[in-house]
């Protein structure tokens, strides 16, 4: 499958509750639509339970791509929410151990990751349909075959 562009309109979706979530949520939407992403909405989720709700919603109203902000239980528990579906699932590392994040090599550093280029540089960008590894028996947590 060729690689498809980067969306420049996206919804940004931060799990509040995590670590990092709160006090980083206002700084990422600025460095976002800095960094050449129109937000199509913003939304700073108190609670986690909700989290999926928003992400389901954002795809159901059809953004072309969703940004997870959050640590790897907001990133592990709703990219089932996107998988099979046509929209690019990113992230922004927001949580204490960021595991995920670190397995493919995205920077944690907000500031750091705002100074490339491109929207995806900000958000590391996966599409979700891409997300199993083929060469492995056992998909990426969360993806299907």
């Amino acid at each position: 499958m060729a690689a498809r562009p980067i969306p420049s309109e996206a919804v940004l979706i931060v799990n509040a509750h995590s670590r990092k979530g709160e006090d980083l949520f206002v700084e990422a939407r600025e460095k976002l639509e800095r960094a050449g992403v129109t937000l199509i909405a913003a939304h700073a989720i108190h609670d986690p339970a909700r989290l999926n709700d928003a992400v389901r919603a954002a795809v159901r109203d059809g953004a072309p791509m969703v940004i997870v902000g959050g640590g790897d239980g907001s990133l592990s528990g709703t990219v089932d929410d996107i998988v099979d579906k046509d929209c690019v699932f990113a992230i922004l590392p927001l949580g204490t151990a960021n595991s995920f994040a670190r397995t493919i090599g995205l920077p944690l550093d907000l500031e750091a990751r705002s100074r490339r280029s491109s929207p995806a540089a900000v958000a590391g960008s996966i599409s979700a349909r891409s997300m199993a590894i083929t060469s492995s028996t056992r998909p990426l947590s969360g993806c299907r075959r």
